[in-house]
């Protein structure tokens, strides 16, 4: 798959080498992301978690005004069927015309993956912001400046990056034209809600029996802690990177030699372990802990 497109913002210096080192276009700024935490969030909403979802803002906030370019926003624990027969970009971007309006000037500003949750707090979109695409336009410009103007306060009250996304894009929908699509139940784009809520034997249809298509995407989201998101990864079968890359002292490898990386840390074949017996995998996980 072709990955000349993407951009990894890191929010420190050690993952732009790394970034850099496998072949990635990568960008970090001392300024901006200087003050962010250097270790993962320790749980969902915690002080880290805030300060990492304002990186999240400002990597695309930078993008749209800095550039011409339209923007698929994700997060890492997204991952590509590099088998699926369509790019995410040229999805997105045949996703972006309104079926009832062929006029390109009503197309859809912002295309948004499906989050799962039907609660007051993400209502009424429900729109999932660890995947989603950006048109790059006036109206999505003001859209991400009044995120920024908002969001350090705001994010230490509520710790909630997806929740101040809902209420500008209801804000923006009817005080600007903001047109806001979302993609819910799409079969091409799978992730925690489809995981945790819907039957093991849709997961077990797709990637055990292969008697249904594989999404073109599925984004791990609704978890703990990356230590969970990754338990329920190696479950899955979409866990190829080896645990001393993960947990493991930097030292242990140039950064800087994308060849070194890939031999230490890039697994041939999914490292598949059971962890949980309670949900959905690729092998038989019924002697483990619920």
């Amino acid at each position: 798959m072709d990955l000349s497109q993407v951009l990894v913002f890191c929010t420190d210096k050690d993952t732009l080498q790394i970034a850099r080192g496998l072949g990635l276009n990568a960008y970090y700024d001392e300024v901006l992301f200087g003050d962010v935490p250097t270790e993962a969030a320790g749980a969902y909403g915690d002080d880290t978690f805030a300060q990492i979802m304002w990186a999240k803002i400002a990597s695309v906030h930078l993008t749209i005004f800095l550039t011409d370019y339209d923007v698929l926003f994700q997060d890492v624990d997204v991952i590509w069927n590099q088998d699926f027969d369509v790019h995410p970009l040229d999805f997105f971007q045949k996703q972006q015309q309104s079926t009832n309006n062929p006029d390109p000037e009503g197309d859809f500003d912002l295309l948004f993956s499906d989050d799962g949750a039907r609660t007051v707090r993400f209502a009424p979109y429900s729109a999932n912001t660890g995947f989603y695409y950006v048109r790059n336009n006036n109206k999505t410009k003001w859209l991400f400046t009044s995120f920024v103007y908002i969001s350090k306060d705001l994010l230490k009250m509520n710790r909630s990056h997806q929740e101040l996304m809902t209420l500008l894009l209801s804000e923006h929908s009817m005080s600007y034209g903001l047109r806001v699509k979302v993609l819910t139940d799409h079969p091409s784009i799978m992730g925690g809600f489809d995981y945790h809520v819907n039957s093991r034997t849709l997961m077990k249809d797709i990637y055990v029996h292969g008697t249904k298509p594989k999404p073109m995407v599925f984004h791990m989201y609704w978890t703990h802690s990356y230590i969970q998101k990754i338990e329920f990864l190696k479950q899955m079968g979409m866990w190829q990177t080896d645990k001393m890359c993960v947990f493991g002292k930097k030292e242990l490898f140039n950064a800087a030699d994308g060849e070194n990386l890939k031999n230490l840390c890039c697994a041939a074949q999914p490292i598949v372990e059971c962890t949980y017996s309670d949900k959905p995998s690729i092998v038989s996980c019924v002697g483990s802990p619920k």
